[in-house]
């Protein structure tokens, strides 16, 4: 019997996402690769994005949690550590190409839930931070109307009416941003082990004290929605912000109304 041979496209057996390279310096920009690419990359991510059961889903999960809270305000939006949409430098030779489709994968995902936030709210900002953005990753961000911030700017932006979105940055990176105030509405990682883990230091405290007065829904991970990923309409880089991207998984933090309606995580 012939030996079964794995997906080359699971990307979740090649590197764990901790695994990826961190850049703290702007890339160069790829040969051939211009605003006009990008733009249309963008707007073919952000099709197929919205045309796929996972955001059927996820959109419903922020329309019955966040979007029900009437005590919840949100002026502006962050997102944190997408990565380059112009270069592959971050990463390892063979992920190049992945990590720029997964940074716009990042992208489209942030825009989708900015847009079912604004059924509620109206947003001042949008500001988006990451060291490796390059000129080109900046004018692209900028014609969409969004504002850059210069790493560690995002901590000084920081509010309590922020809706904050980070996906697949560092600990660091998060730990800094909770440092600086609780966001209104947060999708990230995993952080019930981060608290478990450090409990009784200053950091799972700072954890502790998030969880404590927050809700939890874990956003369930594609796979579990999608049989198969190749098909949908789905494009390659969204399969890699599935397998390295969703390596914890997504989840909604938020503060809701009713007392009884917190997860009790401990």
């Amino acid at each position: 019997m012939a030996e079964q041979q794995s997906d080359p496209r699971d990307l979740s057996k090649v590197y764990p996402l901790r695994d990826l390279p961190v850049s703290e310096s702007p890339g160069e920009v790829m040969e051939k690769m211009t605003i006009e690419v990008i733009e249309k990359k963008h707007k073919d991510y952000l099709d197929a994005w919205k045309d796929s059961p996972t955001y059927k889903k996820y959109s419903e999960i922020i329309g019955s949690k966040a979007l029900k809270q009437g005590n919840l305000k949100v002026t502006q939006c962050m997102c944190l550590g997408t990565g380059s949409f112009t270069t592959g430098e971050s990463g390892k030779a063979q992920l190049l190409w992945r990590v720029r489709d997964m940074a716009m994968s990042q992208l489209v995902v942030f825009e989708s839930f900015m847009e079912l936030l604004k059924e509620k709210y109206t947003f001042d900002h949008v500001y988006l931070q990451d060291p490796v953005y390059n000129a080109l990753d900046e004018h692209f961000l900028k014609k969409l109307g969004y504002t850059i911030l210069q790493t560690p700017e995002s901590d000084k932006y920081m509010s309590n009416t922020t809706f904050l979105f980070i996906p697949s940055a560092t600990w660091e990176v998060e730990e800094a941003s909770l440092n600086a105030a609780f966001p209104a509405i947060y999708i990230g990682p995993k952080l019930v082990d981060r608290a478990q883990n450090q409990m009784g230091n200053e950091r799972g405290q700072l954890y502790e004290d998030f969880l404590n007065k927050r809700a939890i829904k874990k956003f369930p991970h594609p796979a579990e929605l999608q049989k198969d990923l190749h098909i949908n309409h789905v494009p390659p880089g969204l399969e890699v912000f599935w397998y390295f991207g969703l390596g914890e998984g997504l989840y909604l933090y938020y503060e809701p109304d009713n007392e009884r309606d917190k997860t009790k995580w401990k």
